[in-house]
This record gives C-alpha cells, sequence and structure tokens, in this order.
C-alpha cells in the first residue's frame, strides 16, 4: 500500500495562500500597468490609497472637448487665459466670480445613480469638515434660487471655474469614472474658484512638461496662466493639491510622463482628499480665517441649535447667516491629505 502523508494544518493553510497570491500575480501582470494599494481609513469613509498615485487618475478628467480636460469655458476667456488675445472688442473677461458668503447651493439630478450621489455627499462633507463653505440642498422644483449647482452624470468629470455670472443652473458632471471623493473635491474647487496647479506662472520651477510626449491639439491644457489672473495666496508651489494633474496627464505614451517633477520624491496628482495648502486656499478665499461670531443672542442661537436648526433644511439659512459660530460654521478643522515628504517653497 502506498503511503500518504497529512500535512499539518499550518502548512496546507500556507500553500492555498501562495497559490492565491500566485494568481494574483498572474492577475495584475495581465494589466499594463499594476497598482500597489492599501486601504486608508479617513475617519468617516475609506479610501484605496494608491502608492502609484500618478498612474490611478482616471481617463475620465480628460475629456477631449473641454479646456484642460475637466473646465467649461467660453472661448474669450480660454483665449485669455493661453494669451490668445480678445476675440472682439467688445468682449469682456469677467474676473472669475466666487459664491457669496461661501454658500453653495446644490441639487442631485433625478437621473444620477445612488452610488455617485454617496460619493458626491461623502465629498461635500470632506470640504464642509475642512473650509467654511456652506452647502445647502434645495428640491429639484427649485425656483427661489438662480445660482445653483446640479450634479449629474456626463460624459467624464468636469466643471466651470467660479460661480457663473449670469446667475444660472450651471452642472457639475460626476460621470462613469469619476467616482472618488478626491475627484468629487477636485471638481467642486474648480466651481469655487480655483484652477489646475501645475498652471501656476512660477511652475517651472518645481516641474518640467515634457511637450513630445503631448498630442499638439492638448498642448493648451498646459500653458501658464498670467500673473493678473489671480493669486495664490503665498502658498508655496503644491506638489500634493487635489488640483494637480498626474505625471501621465494627456500623454501619447502612457508609460512616459507628460510631467516631472524637480523633486524626483515628490507624487503628483492625488486624488483623496485636500490637501494643507488647498484647505487653506480655500479658507483664505473665501475669509473662514476672520472672526467668526454669532450675530443673536448666544442664548437664542444655542437654543435654535438644540432644537436642530443647524441641520434642518428649512431653517439652515437663517442659522448660516445669524449663528455661524454655534452651528461651527466656520470650519477650522485641521484634517488634510498629506503625499509627499517634502515643502516646496517659491
Amino acid at each position: 500500500m502506498q503511503k500518504r502523508y497529512l500535512l499539518p494544518k499550518v502548512a496546507s493553510r500556507s500553500i492555498v495562500r501562495m497559490r492565491k497570491n500566485f494568481l494574483v500575480l498572474l492577475l495584475c501582470l495581465s494589466f499594463v500597468r499594476c497598482e500597489s494599494r492599501r486601504v486608508t481609513d479617513y475617519g468617516d469613509y475609506l479610501v484605496q490609497d494608491y502608492v502609484d498615485i500618478d498612474a490611478s487618475i482616471p481617463r475620465a478628467e480628460e475629456n477631449l472637448g473641454l479646456f484642460e480636460g475637466d473646465i467649461v469655458i467660453d472661448e474669450d476667456t480660454e483665449r485669455y487665459l493661453t494669451g490668445g488675445g480678445i476675440m472682439s472688442r467688445d468682449a469682456v473677461v469677467s474676473p472669475i466670480l466666487y459664491w457669496p458668503k461661501g454658500v453653495i447651493y446644490y441639487m442631485f439630478d433625478e437621473k444620477l445613480e445612488p452610488l455617485k450621489i454617496d460619493i458626491i455627499k461623502r465629498g461635500i462633507h470632506h470640504l464642509k469638515e475642512r473650509t467654511c463653505i456652506k452647502f445647502v440642498h434645495i428640491p429639484k422644483n427649485n425656483t427661489r434660487h438662480k445660482s445653483y449647482v446640479r450634479f449629474f452624470s456626463g460624459n467624464g468629470c468636469y466643471s466651470r471655474v467660479g460661480r457663473d455670472p449670469t446667475d444660472v443652473e450651471q452642472t457639475i458632471s460626476i460621470g462613469d469614472g469619476c467616482e472618488r471623493i478626491g475627484t468629487v473635491v477636485h471638481e467642486i474647487m474648480h466651481a469655487l474658484g480655483f484652477f489646475h496647479e501645475h498652471t501656476r506662472p512660477d511652475r517651472d520651477k518645481y516641474i518640467k512638461i515634457d511637450w513630445t510626449n503631448i498630442e499638439e491639439e492638448h498642448s493648451r491644457n498646459f500653458q501658464k496662466y498670467p500673473r493678473d489672473l489671480g493669486s495664490s495666496f503665498g502658498k508655496p508651489y503644491d506638489y500634493d493639491s487635489v488640483m494637480h494633474y498626474s505625471r501621465f496627464a494627456f500623454s501619447k505614451d502612457l508609460d512616459v510622463p507628460t510631467i516631472i517633477p524637480a523633486d524626483g520624491e515628490a507624487s503628483i496628482g492625488q486624488r483623496l482628499g485636500l490637501s494643507y495648502y488647498d484647505r487653506e486656499e480655500i479658507n483664505t478665499l473665501y475669509r473662514c480665517h476672520e472672526d467668526c461670531v454669532d450675530k443673536m443672542s448666544p442664548y437664542r442661537c444655542i437654543g435654535r441649535s438644540i432644537l436642530g436648526s443647524c441641520e434642518s433644511p428649512r431653517f439652515q439659512e437663517m442659522m448660516i447667516e445669524s449663528c455661524p459660530k454655534t452651528c461651527k460654521f466656520c470650519g477650522k478643522r485641521d484634517s488634510t491629505i498629506k503625499v509627499s515628504k517634502k515643502a516646496h517653497q517659491k
């Protein structure tokens, strides 16, 4: 009789794990680029933290028909931004308009999938916890507010920069491939008035653009903006910004970067959430650090807060105006994303 040898349970489990790991390796090798991931807990949600951050940015942000891939813009403004002058004599390039008192009214498109609604809500919560921006949900039959954002699922991820000057509905698209909290935050930051980090006038000190790996029709997406367009509020160039392009943005050869950081250790293009300087820019632009005081008496503000008026759709607007301190609408929580190892001073 042939002898049979029984392996100990521990050894048996080890063999099973080895087989699983081998299968995972084979599956991973079947893709063009293999990404190493770890799950990071950021309190109210879990995100997959990519070690190869640059490879993780979805091509959905590179909508080929839009300025810089994800910005809705008119022709005159685009010509101004890219140094082409104004098309017509009477054309006026309006300054970027911001949201009065940092309040964004918003609604969800009736066709938006529950998964995307959940991701958008998480992105909004991420911003509310770290800035003083207020988000007020309004009903679909809204007739009261002229300026508001409608989230919908379009062809990719995109937004206009700043508030629409004509006081009409404006949209933010969270389409297929955009289902990340950081991507939602990125598009909302456009709506708040922010451009991409790599377009700063001083960017050449910190990154190199490989123009040979960019299709000619997409080269406009890498132009620097005029110095008089806006302000970085004295903050250093931020490799960690959620507004930064990835290394491989708009690349002809997906294995060759289009953006090369001067700091070889820097990771760019993260879509996890606000960096420290992202938060500081928002809070500076919208004056979140100014004294935040209640206009009502402490007794009335605290009483209304206990009754739930701060969270009530019916009373929230009044509480934003009258009791911002009691309702904690001042946005001073210091919870931000840090990826790169160094600060990069101007």
